[in-house]
């Protein structure tokens, strides 16, 4: 038995049947994938911020307003 050479997704059978093209990403690449971008800015926020090392305070700092701190540099450069 021979392996296909890509795996079939249901999304991209469901695709072609209404003319759109599914293009994939390389995974954890900044550069295509912004989450990436986003992710890196939260895990330097709770770097920066964690004292205690301690679950509830990650939580916390997770939860926390101030971990925009991308967005609200952005946000006055535009004003």
């Amino acid at each position: 038995m021979v392996k296909d050479q890509y795996q079939l997704y249901v999304i991209d059978e469901l695709a072609k049947k209404y003319g759109v093209e599914v293009l994939r990403l390389s995974p954890y690449h900044y550069e295509l994938n912004p989450i990436e971008l986003i992710w890196t800015d939260v895990k330097g926020h709770v770097a920066r911020n964690n004292t205690t090392f301690k679950f509830e305070k990650v939580k916390a700092l997770l939860s926390d307003d101030s971990n925009s701190d991308s967005t609200d540099s952005e946000e006055s450069a535009s004003d």
